[in-house]
């Protein structure tokens, strides 16, 4: 039988995707109804995985042949034909296409025998058959399988799955990360960072990343790039692909659908889109439903198993969370973590902070981080952080001895305005609590009517 009007590689390579990759998977229960394959056999086994993956349960091979013994054969053989799962659009399109000429087919059959046996007057039987032909076009163009549910109770009664991370808290497979930050501030640095410990299996903010092939999409030229790349400490390797906005001309959607294509060949576990704005062609930023487009274009990237990260800037105006992102809220809406770095002022040079928001359970809300010896290293959180560093510059304006006991205006003058008095005091307070300190009134006897402060002992 003609391709057109069975295409039995396309209904193989559409069962073939949805056994062994989730987000074809998704793409098949949402898009193809199982009547639409050709013969019973195939409209089977659609069907039993439309059913399983409609009651919350795992479909792959093993467990469709479970329920499907007698095609046990058959549907290793499908998992073993050469298709490409990023394809499973096309092959769901070219499946539907041919159900939809069947129908055509069938109702053209029926229309002959109707004619066959009317008195001669044919008008109302062509106009029958006009709007049956539409009606299946319409089908063709529109069909889409029912939207699977689930009960809340088969839903809580199902195992509670956890996130696969590349590298936590932040970096999970099969989500979008947005991390944001003014020009200059080390947005795109600290992601070679993380690029470098998915390379290696190495340690990024103390935690040990999986090792992973990674695509970096830089919208920098190739010079820039590799100045970049060597500063992180990133070697020569096959295991890093980049592209180069300079040589892209690609328009979002095709550069999406491309970018997924890679990942599914290539097996990309992370992939980095630096900058957004550089690189999904927005007219306006500010215009929630163009960013909303644009992304959803990139979320088959995620679907496909890859952990994606976008680079984007901080806006102008000051703001604190998901508002320190530039353009549409929408654009951190529409992400599953968002991260905002930031310099700290009378910090050292390589201090930032990093505040997380997102969807992910025991998210760090801020934290303190700097850059030591070629890595970035987790300081703490950024209240902790900033307490112990106040704690350590009081202590440097403390003497050894009761002799040469100071008051807190004493120490707030060796401090030159570094700290606030009520910083201070508080500072003092906890340093005598703690036992680091010793207090005493008029222990300088320049300021009789004072509490003066020197180092307590070892």
């Amino acid at each position: 039988m003609s391709p057109d009007v069975w295409p039995e590689a396309s209904e193989g390579a559409v069962i073939g995707a949805a056994l062994v990759n989730a987000a074809a998977l998704k793409l098949v229960t949402r898009e193809l109804p199982s009547g639409d394959m050709y013969r019973a056999r195939e409209q089977k086994i659609l069907a039993t995985i439309h059913e399983m993956h409609a009651a919350g349960q795992a479909v792959d091979v093993l467990t469709v042949s479970h329920r499907l013994p007698a095609q046990r054969d058959y549907l290793h053989a499908l998992c073993d034909t050469p298709f490409v799962a990023a394809n499973v659009r096309e092959y769901i399109a070219a499946v539907r296409s041919a159900a939809a000429k069947r129908r055509l087919k069938e109702a053209a059959i029926r229309l002959a025998e109707k004619v066959a046996a009317s008195n001669g007057d044919v008008s109302a039987l062509l106009d029958d058959y006009a709007k049956t032909a539409a009606a299946a076009v319409e089908r063709e163009r529109n069909t889409t399988a029912l939207p699977a549910t689930i009960t809340a109770a088969d839903l809580f009664a199902s195992p509670d799955t956890q996130l696969d991370m590349l590298c936590e808290p932040y970096f999970a497979f099969g989500t979008i990360g947005l991390l944001a930050a003014f020009a200059k501030d080390g947005k795109s640095e600290l992601l070679r960072h993380a690029i470098r410990a998915a390379l290696t299996g190495g340690l990024f903010l103390d935690k040990r990343a999986q090792q992973r092939r990674t695509l970096l999409l830089s919208e920098e030229g190739r010079r820039t790039t590799r100045r970049g790349l060597e500063r992180a400490g990133i070697a020569p390797t096959d295991d890093l692909h980049i592209m180069f906005r300079a040589e892209c001309t690609l328009e979002n959607a095709v550069l999406a659908e491309r970018v997924a294509a890679l990942v599914c060949r290539y097996g990309f576990g992370f992939v980095i889109v630096d900058t957004i704005g550089a690189w999904l062609g927005v007219e306006d930023e500010n215009d929630a439903m163009q960013i909303q487009q644009a992304l959803q274009a990139w979320r088959p990237v995620a679907e496909m198993g890859a952990c994606l990260w976008f680079a984007a800037h901080a806006r102008k105006a000051a703001g604190r969370g998901v508002n320190a992102v530039r353009g549409s809220s929408a654009l951190a809406g529409a992400v599953d973590c968002v991260l905002t770095l930031r310099r700290l002022p009378d910090k050292p040079a390589h201090r930032r902070e990093l505040c997380a928001y997102g969807r992910f359970d025991d998210l760090p809300e801020t934290v303190q981080i700097e850059l030591r010896d070629g890595e970035y290293r987790l300081l703490g959180e950024s209240g902790s952080v900033t307490r112990s560093d106040q704690r350590s510059l009081v202590l440097s304006a403390i003497p050894a001895t009761r002799s040469e006991a100071v008051t807190a205006e004493q120490v707030e003058a060796a401090l030159g305005g570094d700290l606030k008095r009520t910083a201070i005091y508080d500072v003092l307070r906890g340093l005598v609590n703690d036992g680091g300190i010793v207090q005493e009134k008029g222990a300088n006897p320049a300021h009789p009517r004072s509490a003066a402060y020197w180092r307590a002992e070892p």
